[in-house]
Protein backbone atom coordinates (compact mmCIF):
# COMPACT_ATOMS: atom_id res chain seq x y z
CA UNK A 1 0.00 0.00 0.00
CA UNK A 2 3.07 2.59 0.78
CA UNK A 3 4.90 1.19 -2.24
CA UNK A 4 3.40 3.72 -5.05
CA UNK A 5 4.50 6.36 -2.28
CA UNK A 6 7.89 5.17 -1.88
CA UNK A 7 7.90 5.23 -6.22
CA UNK A 8 7.26 8.32 -5.84
CA UNK A 9 9.82 9.58 -3.47
CA UNK A 10 12.43 7.82 -4.14
CA UNK A 11 13.09 10.06 -7.39
CA UNK A 12 13.35 13.02 -4.96
CA UNK A 13 15.63 11.34 -2.80
CA UNK A 14 18.11 10.51 -5.60
CA UNK A 15 18.32 13.85 -6.35
CA UNK A 16 18.62 15.51 -2.95
CA UNK A 17 21.31 12.67 -2.65
CA UNK A 18 22.94 14.18 -5.66
CA UNK A 19 23.30 17.56 -4.45
CA UNK A 20 26.59 19.01 -3.17
CA UNK A 21 26.92 19.34 0.69
CA UNK A 22 26.58 23.47 0.31
CA UNK A 23 23.33 22.69 -1.14
CA UNK A 24 22.07 20.14 1.77
CA UNK A 25 23.23 22.56 4.53
CA UNK A 26 21.55 25.49 2.49
CA UNK A 27 18.32 23.42 2.24
CA UNK A 28 18.40 22.23 6.01
CA UNK A 29 18.68 26.26 6.73
CA UNK A 30 16.32 27.31 4.73
CA UNK A 31 14.09 24.19 6.51
CA UNK A 32 14.90 25.17 9.82
CA UNK A 33 14.56 29.17 9.54
CA UNK A 34 10.94 28.27 7.98
CA UNK A 35 10.20 26.21 10.32
CA UNK A 36 10.80 28.84 13.41
CA UNK A 37 9.03 31.36 11.34
CA UNK A 38 6.17 29.26 11.32
CA UNK A 39 6.51 28.27 15.12
CA UNK A 40 7.31 31.98 15.50
CA UNK A 41 4.26 33.34 13.43
CA UNK A 42 1.72 30.73 14.52
CA UNK A 43 2.98 30.29 18.64
CA UNK A 44 4.64 33.84 19.92
CA UNK A 45 2.97 36.04 17.34
CA UNK A 46 -0.27 36.32 18.96
CA UNK A 47 1.36 36.28 22.61
CA UNK A 48 3.33 39.21 21.73
CA UNK A 49 0.64 41.00 20.63
CA UNK A 50 -1.34 40.12 23.56
CA UNK A 51 1.61 41.10 25.72
CA UNK A 52 1.99 44.80 23.90
CA UNK A 53 -2.01 44.86 24.36
CA UNK A 54 -1.60 44.92 28.58
CA UNK A 55 1.02 46.97 28.48
CA UNK A 56 -0.98 49.28 26.96
CA UNK A 57 -3.68 48.70 29.48
CA UNK A 58 -1.27 48.28 32.43
CA UNK A 59 0.06 52.27 30.93
CA UNK A 60 -3.25 53.77 30.92
CA UNK A 61 -4.09 52.26 34.21
CA UNK A 62 -1.14 53.96 35.84
CA UNK A 63 -1.86 56.98 34.23
CA UNK A 64 -5.26 56.80 36.34
CA UNK A 65 -3.70 55.49 39.56
CA UNK A 66 -0.97 58.36 39.36
CA UNK A 67 -4.16 60.79 38.51
CA UNK A 68 -6.31 59.73 41.48
CA UNK A 69 -3.27 59.58 43.71
CA UNK A 70 -2.29 63.56 42.80
CA UNK A 71 -6.44 64.24 43.08
CA UNK A 72 -6.08 62.41 46.38
CA UNK A 73 -2.95 65.09 47.82
CA UNK A 74 -5.38 68.09 46.12
CA UNK A 75 -8.58 66.91 48.48
CA UNK A 76 -6.06 66.74 51.58
CA UNK A 77 -4.43 69.79 50.75
CA UNK A 78 -8.34 71.59 50.27
CA UNK A 79 -9.58 69.83 53.94
CA UNK A 80 -6.81 71.14 55.29
CA UNK A 81 -7.47 75.11 53.76
CA UNK A 82 -11.12 74.67 54.62
CA UNK A 83 -9.74 73.59 58.51
CA UNK A 84 -7.49 77.12 58.46
CA UNK A 85 -10.57 78.76 57.06
CA UNK A 86 -12.51 77.59 59.82
CA UNK A 87 -10.08 78.38 62.73
CA UNK A 88 -10.20 81.94 61.18
CA UNK A 89 -13.41 81.90 60.24
CA UNK A 90 -14.18 81.73 64.12
CA UNK A 91 -11.48 84.00 64.99
CA UNK A 92 -12.89 86.68 63.49
CA UNK A 93 -16.27 85.58 64.45
CA UNK A 94 -15.18 86.21 68.08
CA UNK A 95 -14.42 90.14 67.46
CA UNK A 96 -18.15 90.46 66.09
CA UNK A 97 -20.54 90.34 68.79
CA UNK A 98 -23.75 89.01 68.56
CA UNK A 99 -27.17 90.97 68.99
CA UNK A 100 -27.07 90.19 72.50
CA UNK A 101 -23.61 91.70 73.34
CA UNK A 102 -24.12 95.05 71.57
CA UNK A 103 -25.32 96.60 74.97
CA UNK A 104 -22.84 95.65 76.80
CA UNK A 105 -20.33 96.82 74.23
CA UNK A 106 -21.37 100.22 74.04
CA UNK A 107 -21.11 99.94 77.64
CA UNK A 108 -17.70 99.28 77.76
CA UNK A 109 -16.94 102.01 74.84
CA UNK A 110 -19.10 104.54 77.31
CA UNK A 111 -16.82 103.26 80.22
CA UNK A 112 -13.73 103.84 78.13
CA UNK A 113 -14.59 107.33 77.06
CA UNK A 114 -15.35 108.64 80.89
CA UNK A 115 -12.25 106.70 82.44
CA UNK A 116 -10.02 108.40 80.17
CA UNK A 117 -11.69 112.15 81.67
CA UNK A 118 -13.89 112.98 78.62
CA UNK A 119 -17.59 114.31 78.90
CA UNK A 120 -20.39 112.90 76.67
CA UNK A 121 -22.47 115.70 75.09
CA UNK A 122 -23.39 112.81 72.81
CA UNK A 123 -23.54 109.39 72.27
CA UNK A 124 -26.50 107.98 69.83
CA UNK A 125 -26.74 104.55 68.12
CA UNK A 126 -27.48 104.91 64.68
CA UNK A 127 -29.36 101.95 62.69
CA UNK A 128 -27.58 99.50 61.30
CA UNK A 129 -26.16 98.85 57.70
CA UNK A 130 -26.55 95.08 56.65
CA UNK A 131 -23.45 93.63 54.88
CA UNK A 132 -23.12 89.90 53.70
CA UNK A 133 -22.66 88.05 56.94
CA UNK A 134 -22.37 90.87 59.65
CA UNK A 135 -23.80 94.15 60.05
CA UNK A 136 -22.31 98.00 61.18
CA UNK A 137 -23.64 99.67 63.71
CA UNK A 138 -22.70 103.66 63.88
CA UNK A 139 -22.35 105.09 67.20
CA UNK A 140 -22.53 108.88 67.03
CA UNK A 141 -20.48 110.65 69.74
CA UNK A 142 -19.46 114.04 70.94
CA UNK A 143 -17.65 114.60 73.77
CA UNK A 144 -15.14 117.44 75.55
CA UNK A 145 -11.86 116.92 76.91
CA UNK A 146 -8.29 117.61 76.00
CA UNK A 147 -6.10 115.86 73.37
CA UNK A 148 -4.58 113.37 75.28
CA UNK A 149 -7.83 112.40 77.13
CA UNK A 150 -9.42 112.02 73.05
CA UNK A 151 -6.25 109.39 72.41
CA UNK A 152 -6.14 108.04 75.37
CA UNK A 153 -10.17 107.25 74.77
CA UNK A 154 -9.08 105.84 71.28
CA UNK A 155 -6.57 103.49 72.75
CA UNK A 156 -8.92 102.10 75.41
CA UNK A 157 -11.60 101.40 72.83
CA UNK A 158 -9.11 99.87 70.42
CA UNK A 159 -8.11 97.21 72.98
CA UNK A 160 -11.91 96.41 73.60
CA UNK A 161 -12.02 92.69 72.55
CA UNK A 162 -14.26 93.94 69.92
CA UNK A 163 -13.84 95.48 66.90
CA UNK A 164 -14.57 99.16 66.63
CA UNK A 165 -13.25 101.84 64.41
CA UNK A 166 -13.57 105.53 64.60
CA UNK A 167 -14.46 107.15 61.57
CA UNK A 168 -15.05 110.92 60.89
CA UNK A 169 -12.70 112.03 64.02
CA UNK A 170 -13.41 116.18 63.97
CA UNK A 171 -12.05 118.24 66.91
CA UNK A 172 -12.16 121.78 67.60
CA UNK A 173 -11.57 124.48 70.39
CA UNK A 174 -14.21 126.58 71.71
CA UNK A 175 -13.74 130.31 72.78
CA UNK A 176 -13.52 129.14 76.40
CA UNK A 177 -10.83 126.51 75.67
CA UNK A 178 -12.85 123.67 75.99
CA UNK A 179 -12.52 121.61 72.96
CA UNK A 180 -14.68 119.23 71.58
CA UNK A 181 -14.16 116.29 69.54
CA UNK A 182 -17.42 114.63 66.94
CA UNK A 183 -16.65 111.38 65.86
CA UNK A 184 -18.33 108.14 65.01
CA UNK A 185 -17.73 104.69 66.56
CA UNK A 186 -18.44 101.61 63.94
CA UNK A 187 -18.49 98.58 65.72
CA UNK A 188 -19.44 95.18 63.29
CA UNK A 189 -22.34 92.47 64.86
CA UNK A 190 -22.23 88.88 63.45
CA UNK A 191 -25.52 87.86 61.41
CA UNK A 192 -26.14 84.14 61.15
CA UNK A 193 -28.06 83.37 58.17
CA UNK A 194 -31.21 81.30 59.34
CA UNK A 195 -30.62 77.41 58.44
CA UNK A 196 -33.00 75.90 55.33
CA UNK A 197 -36.40 74.31 57.08
CA UNK A 198 -36.49 70.83 55.73
CA UNK A 199 -38.99 70.00 53.06
CA UNK A 200 -41.49 67.83 53.68
CA UNK A 201 -41.06 64.91 52.77
CA UNK A 202 -43.67 62.96 49.73
CA UNK A 203 -45.68 60.05 51.33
Amino acid sequence: MLKPFFDKIDPLLDKIGDLSQAHLIAICGATFVLIVGLVYWLAYMPKFEEINKKEGELGELTTKLDNAKRQARDIEKFRNDMKEAEVEFLRVKKSLPEGKEIPSLLIGISNSGHEAGLEFLLFERTDAVSKDFYAEIPIKMEVTGGYHNVGEFFDKVAKLNRIVNMRNIKMVSSDSGVKKTTCTATTYMFIEKPKEKDKPKKK
